[in-house]
C-alpha cells in the first residue's frame, strides 16, 4: 500500500513539473514574436520619419505640441518635420537621409544617419555650386502614449561646409559649377558669424 502511495504521489509530481514546463515553453513562444514586433517597430517610425523630411505632409505620429530641435531652428507641431525639409531644400537638392543605425534607450529613439544632397541653393552666406555633401548625423525621438513629443536632429554643420569649400577650390568655377541662377537665400537664414567659421584653411 505504501509503495503504491509514493509511486501515485511520484505520478502527480511528474505531472506537475511537465505542466509547469510545457506552460514554461508555450510562454516562450509566445513571447519570441512579441519581441521581434517590438525590435521592427523603431525601424519602421524612423523610416517613416525621414521619408516625411523632405516632403510637405506632416507625419501623424508627431504630436500637435512636438518641438523639433535642428541646426537650422527650431520647428514645431506636426508639419515641423516637413517644414524642416523644406528649408534644408532651399539650400541642398536630392535631399536624402540614409539610415546607419536605430536603436532605444527607455521612451527615446536613437537614429544615425548620414545626409546626402547638393548644394543648388545659398547655404549660411555661401553660395550654391553643386557640391556633392554627405555629413553624419544623429537624430532622437522622444516617444509618450504612441506618439512623437520631442525631437532632436543634428548633424555636422561645419564638414557640410568644408565639403563646400572643398568642392569650390577643386572645381575652380568650371565644369561642374552651377551655371543657373543661384537662389537666394530665404530671409530667416543665418548667416556666417566670423570667416574663420564658413572657412577652414587648406
Amino acid at each position: 500500500m505504501n509503495a503504491r502511495r509514493n509511486s501515485r504521489s511520484l505520478s502527480h509530481v511528474e505531472c506537475s513539473l511537465i505542466t509547469i514546463l510545457l506552460a514554461a515553453i508555450g510562454m516562450t513562444l509566445a513571447f519570441i514574436p512579441t519581441t521581434a514586433a517590438q525590435q521592427a517597430v523603431p525601424q519602421d517610425l524612423a523610416a517613416q520619419y525621414f521619408d516625411a523630411v523632405p516632403g510637405s505632409a506632416s507625419l501623424e505620429l508627431v504630436s500637435p505640441n512636438a518641438v523639433l530641435h535642428t541646426p537650422e531652428g527650431e520647428f514645431s507641431g506636426a508639419a515641423g518635420l516637413s517644414q524642416f525639409g523644406e528649408t534644408l531644400e532651399n539650400s541642398f537638392s536630392d535631399l536624402d537621409f540614409e539610415m546607419q543605425s536605430v536603436e532605444t534607450v527607455d521612451n527615446l529613439v536613437v537614429i544615425a544617419f548620414t545626409m546626402t544632397g547638393i548644394h543648388t541653393g545659398a547655404y549660411l552666406g555661401l553660395q550654391p555650386n553643386c557640391s556633392g555633401i554627405a555629413v553624419p548625423g544623429m537624430a532622437v525621438l522622444r516617444n509618450s502614449d504612441a506618439v512623437i513629443t520631442e525631437q532632436w536632429i543634428d548633424y555636422d554643420r561645419q564638414t557640410l561646409i568644408e565639403q563646400i569649400h572643398a568642392f569650390s577650390r577643386y572645381d575652380a568655377g568650371e565644369g561642374t559649377a552651377c551655371t543657373s541662377a543661384p537662389p537666394t537665400a530665404p530671409p530667416s537664414a543665418p548667416t556666417c558669424i566670423s570667416a574663420t567659421e564658413c572657412e577652414t584653411a587648406y
